[in-house]
């Protein structure tokens, strides 16, 4: 049984080029919830009830850009087979080549295919996980930062890393190696940023601004800061996190669009000084 699952669909506008800046993250989320069953709708519409409960989407939702303009979307999923029922109610829409809406648009939806990592395990992420010092994320779409009650656009490593681990522990039965936080906040460096800021909405002309780029993160390890015996545990753990964020995102209304991740590269296998 598959715990990871990434499927991406092709969507054409039956009116011309789509423009990504008049897209609502709400809208975004209303189409994605008007394709599927109603007992699936609702059961992951409880989800986003209960988040302030501390309970997060088993699901991220993002846009397919052709030039900036809309071709289509990309679905992943972190819990047990939800991505089969996700993929197959798209497939029926897809064989019939069937429209929907996207606020005032009207789309055609050509097609259902796997994704990157598509029908990976949480197990199986780990164990392909190197044992490397440093690591490449790409975002994507707009990204926003939670830092406490309010938004941020740094990508500071306690910041990504704690997104990361709230995700996993909700779905993984994979544990973390002890203080694994206090790990990444003492021992993970911003090695090189090459980024910009891009507006999304969520709704309305409610803008808000996110980060877009590239990041190379580091790891610079003290002597003291943890055995030699058990580096390999945290190092393999950090690079699993960041994989797996091809698949959870990162930060805020990851169902609405924004947020998307690319896991680049690891690099470093080898203690840097």
């Amino acid at each position: 049984m598959s715990d990871l699952q990434s499927y991406e669909i092709s969507l054409r506008n039956q009116h011309g080029p789509l423009p990504l800046r008049t897209v609502r993250g709400e809208s975004l989320r209303g189409l994605f919830y008007n394709q599927l069953t109603p007992q699936l709708a609702d059961a992951l519409h409880k989800f986003g009830q209960q988040h302030q409960e501390g309970m997060t989407a088993p699901y991220s939702v993002a846009i397919l850009a052709d030039q900036s303009n809309v071709a289509g979307l990309r679905v992943t999923t972190f819990q047990a087979d939800l991505g089969n029922q996700i993929a197959s109610a798209w497939a029926l829409l897809a064989a019939r080549r069937a429209s929907i809406r996207l606020g005032n648009a009207m789309l055609e939806v050509q097609g259902v295919k796997p994704g990157q990592y598509n029908g990976e395990t949480f197990s199986g992420l780990y164990e392909q996980s190197p044992a490397a010092y440093g690591v490449t994320l790409d975002f994507l779409s707009p990204t926003i930062i939670e830092r406490g009650r309010h938004y941020d656009l740094l990508p500071t490593p306690k910041a990504l890393w704690g997104f990361y681990v709230r995700r996993w522990e909700q779905y993984s039965s994979i544990l973390l190696p002890p203080n694994f936080l206090v790990w990444v906040e003492r021992c993970v460096y911003t090695r090189r940023i090459k980024m910009d800021t891009q507006s999304g909405y969520t709704k309305g002309e409610k803008e808000l601004n996110g980060l877009l780029g590239t990041v190379d993160f580091h790891i610079l390890i003290d002597k003291d800061d943890l055995p030699a015996s058990r580096v390999g545990d945290y190092l393999k753990s950090w690079q699993t996190l960041a994989l797996f964020a091809e698949f959870c995102g990162t930060g805020k209304y990851t169902t609405e669009g924004f947020g998307r991740t690319r896991y680049v590269r690891a690099f470093g296998l080898q203690v840097e000084k």
